[in-house]
């Protein structure tokens, strides 16, 4: 184990890396300017480095830092550990470094080109305040699920071919791009806004048998309107095959822009939607389209409608279906 004294930038001036090749664990204190590289060098020159610790690196962990598209220049690194003030990733970062499984970057916000292409082994990222996802970054990596709820932004083929990923949580992306779930064969369920403004080309090709969720969001214009019906007609243009479920859920913003009988009436208007109004959810199951209230309204006191799409209402922990003339407890 070496130890970095955060004050001492010096004791990691190495002038050469041939006496670390056994070097499993770095617990080091922050880096000051210009050690990250050199710690970068350390992570690729040992090969044997399973854990390496740094609190304090900096905004920015660089292009090809511990990965790289040639994967025999890459690090083989299994735990990550601090990195907090970490708020972006540029290109390949972790590219081939297929011994990491998970990661928790609390305040990254933006990754760049490729991050995680080809990593294979990465199964969880928690990033909670990501915003913008870079073209590949997750192309042909192991994840398996991925939820980002603050990701606004995609670039093309962001999760091409993530051939394990079986659930994706996006409950503020927009603008589906190209490519996006292209070839993600075990995706199983993806959660997305109301509010889809376009979708673009095999956006969902090879990807059937999935359930869809969407929460319902307040436009970017302010204007709350139904857009599930748009949505949906636009998920359908990017190859969707076979869609098991159907669950429609109400977003904190929308509870908060409709009070009282407003919100009922919103509710109404979902539920006058028919299969018919929504041609991607035609061949749903029948009692696998659900939608869930939460605890945005005590009951079903004033919710008339029933257009046929969908089956079931949750409230709480109670469920309600429509008995032909009202919603009744099931």
């Amino acid at each position: 184990m070496i130890i970095v004294d955060k004050y001492n930038p010096t004791n990691l001036l190495y002038s050469s890396l041939t006496n670390l090749i056994n070097l499993r664990m770095y617990d080091g204190g922050g880096v000051d300017g210009g050690l990250q590289g050199q710690i970068s060098a350390l992570a690729k020159g040992s090969k044997k480095l399973e854990y390496l610790k740094v609190p304090d690196w900096g905004p920015t962990i660089a292009t090809k830092a511990f990965g790289d598209s040639n994967s025999n220049n890459v690090s083989s690194i299994q735990q990550l550990v601090g990195f907090e003030d970490v708020t972006t990733m540029n290109d390949y970062a972790f590219c081939n470094c297929t011994n990491i499984t998970s990661l928790y970057l609390p305040n990254v916000t933006t990754l760049k080109y490729a991050v995680f292409y080809l990593n294979s082994g990465i199964q969880h990222l928690d990033f909670p305040k990501l915003k913008v996802a870079g073209k590949g970054t997750f192309d042909h990596s192991g994840l398996v699920s991925a939820s980002f709820p603050e990701l606004i932004s995609a670039d093309d083929g962001t999760f091409y071919y993530c051939s394990s990923l079986e659930s994706v949580n996006l409950p503020k992306l927009r603008i589906i791009v190209k490519n996006l779930f292209d070839g993600c064969t075990t995706l199983k369920s993806i959660t997305l806004s109301d509010q889809i403004t376009s979708v673009g080309g095999s956006a969902f090709r090879n990807v059937s048998n999935c359930a869809i969720n969407f929460i319902a969001s307040v436009p970017d214009t302010g204007e709350l309107h139904n857009g599930i019906e748009l949505s949906c007609s636009r998920i359908k243009s990017g190859g969707i095959g076979a869609v098991t479920a159907f669950n429609y859920s109400l977003g904190a913003d929308v509870v908060s822009a409709l009070p009282g009988t407003n919100l009922v009436d919103y509710v109404n208007e979902v539920l006058k939607l028919s299969k018919a109004d929504v041609p991607l959810l035609t061949s749903v199951p029948a009692g696998s389209s659900v939608l869930n209230l939460g605890n945005a309204i005590a009951n079903t006191t004033g919710l008339t409608q029933h257009g046929g799409l969908i089956d079931v209402i949750k409230i709480g922990s109670l469920s309600y279906s429509w008995n032909g003339s009202a919603w009744c407890a099931s």
